[in-house]
Order: structure tokens, then sequence, then C-alpha cells
């Protein structure tokens, strides 16, 4: 999976629309449907070649899930679209998707960071989805001087990759783009005595 090592510049992700079956839903209709003939084969056809086929594949199925689940734990989710481009911060423009939007262009900065390659989610031991996260879940938002919004995914290589972007982050804040409490929550910094001491070196 290629990631940008560019300290300044990020991956960004365009989602494909998920019309897909999870395969949770999948091992939970294919239980389903053996209890269910299970069920109708001891209530009314009293096969007993049929009960035995159904043990078996019922069996075979509780083993290979188990076997699933445990994988999963290692495994990392295949990514539902594409790395379509790159997101560039500068202190005084932001680079997406070669677009160019220069900081005087724009009226406020949203972001989430929360993301990032490899990044445990919480997993249900019964479940066979992956538990390592592909880092697409971070976004950025730019409200434009015009009022246009221009909202983008893109993926964090590591935890904390984005904080390397510090002196970036504290311009769009000394500019007006940012709101204090985005910039020292995307910072980590949350400890009271060390939010008075940022602060102030940024003041």
């Amino acid at each position: 999976m290629e990631v940008c090592s560019n300290v300044n510049t990020f991956r960004t992700f365009a989602k494909r629309k998920n019309d897909t079956v999870s395969d949770d839903v999948v091992v939970i209709v294919f239980f389903v449907v053996i209890c269910l003939l299970i069920y109708l084969n001891n209530s009314y056809l009293n096969f007993s070649w049929l009960q035995s086929v159904l043990n078996f594949i019922g069996g075979f199925g509780i083993l290979l899930w188990s076997i699933l689940s445990i994988k999963a734990m290692f495994t990392t989710e295949k990514i539902n679209g594409s790395l379509d481009g790159t997101l560039a911060l500068y202190e005084d423009r932001i680079i997406i998707k070669q677009q160019v939007y220069l900081l005087i262009e724009i009226e406020s900065i949203d972001l989430s960071v929360t993301d990032y390659l490899g990044a445990y989610r919480y997993h249900d031991g019964d479940s066979i989805e992956p538990s390592k996260s592909n880092g697409t879940g971070n976004w950025i938002e730019l409200t434009l001087i015009s009022k246009k919004k221009c909202k983008t995914y893109f993926q964090q290589p590591y935890e904390g990759a984005f904080i390397k972007n510090r002196d970036e982050l504290i311009a769009y804040h000394l500019e007006g783009k940012i709101s204090f409490l985005r910039l020292i929550d995307i910072l980590g910094i949350t400890k009271y005595e060390d939010i008075q001491a940022f602060k102030k070196t940024i003041n």
C-alpha cells in the first residue's frame, strides 16, 4: 500500500459507493440458513443423512469462522475507493489534488484527524472484518470567502504524522482560519497547564 513520505503531503481519498454486503452479514446469513434447515429436518423431514451433512457443514463453518476471526485481528482493511491525489499544507496556501487555495481566499478551515494506517479499531471477537484501519477516515474542509465549501478525505500514514504540520496549523490559527480549540485538539494538547503554556508561545 503506497503512502506519501513527505510530512507535509498526504494522499487524498475518494470513497467508492458502498454497495457490497459485509463479510459479517454473509456469515450471519449462512448460520441462520443452516439452523433453519436443521430445524426443518428435525421437525418435518427427519432425514438422517441430511442431518449429518448439515452438522458437518455447520461444524466446518464454525471452525472456518474462528480462524477468520483470529486472522481479522491482524488484517488491515482494504481501501474502498482510491487514493486519487495529494493534500499539501503550506503556511500561505493549501493544495488539494493540484488545486491551489491561497490562505487569503479561505474563510475557515475545519479538520478531523483521528485515523491512521494500522490503527486498531474496536474488534468484536466474533467479527471477521479487518480490525486495522486503512487510515482514510480523516478529512479537511475549507470554507472559501465565496462561501463555497471543499471537503476532502485523506490518509494519515502513521499516528502523529499530521502533527508534524504544526507550524502550518499554527499559521492558520494566527490568521483566524482555525479555532484555538480545534488547533489544540489536532495537536493533542489536553492538560490545562500545557494549553496555557502553548497559548503564550503563539501569542
